[in-house]
């Protein structure tokens, strides 16, 4: 084959590879293949916890997304956004929450009404819980339990969750005697107890 040749066959081929390219959604330089992108996602920016940093997203599709890359002038509590996203490739085996994503594109939905969701529980409908829990027990109710206090409160990475941590003195179970200091956490998540742990010495 002369040089013109291989020339008009190393075009033809190229032309063939731009071509099959354009055929995908995409492209093949977009970086992320179809079965990797979502699109028209739509939903509302809620805060977990201001603080941490930690928000989500409530998609009208009733997933919960945890956006790894949400910008910082999008975090604001019932942002209305449409986005499209990928799976992370960041390690997220710690979030125990929510749909994690990477997003790729995101914009404001201006003038858009925002759908309702289910209540969302605040930290001080929690302790409440949390406190009238620790008020009714058996411990508290049947041994004289008195000066309850509320030295922690910790805020877990779930949506509405908090570990709240009680002391208050009552006497021993042993002894009657002897005065003794229980120590009572109670972790509270979406307005529910769902775990307890309890511990009980002498007052010191």
């Amino acid at each position: 084959m002369s040089s013109d040749g291989v020339k008009m066959f190393t075009a033809l081929c190229l032309l063939g590879i731009l071509i099959a390219c354009a055929s995908v959604s995409g492209g093949c330089l977009s970086g992320v293949s179809p079965a990797e992108e979502e699109a028209g996602i739509t939903g509302t920016v809620t805060w977990l916890s201001p603080d941490d940093g930690l928000y989500a997203i409530n998609g009208d599709d009733g997933v919960m997304y945890y956006p790894v890359n949400l910008d910082p002038a999008l975090a604001k509590n019932n942002t209305r956004v449409s986005f499209t996203f990928v799976t992370p490739d960041e390690d997220v085996s710690a979030v125990t929450w929510g749909k994690p994503v990477k997003i790729i594109s995101v914009r404001i939905i201006e003038g858009s009404p925002r759908p309702v969701y289910p209540h969302t529980f605040t930290l001080e409908e929690s302790r409440q819980t949390a406190e009238q829990y620790v008020l009714s027990t058996k411990e508290y109710t049947g041994y004289d339990g008195a000066n309850l206090t509320l030295p922690e409160v910790v805020t877990l990475k779930c949506p509405s969750c908090w570990k709240f941590v009680y002391t208050y003195d009552m006497r021993s179970v042993k002894d009657p005697a002897v005065s003794d200091r229980a120590l009572v956490e109670v972790t509270v998540q979406s307005g529910k107890i769902t775990d307890v742990v309890s511990s009980y010495g002498k007052k010191r």
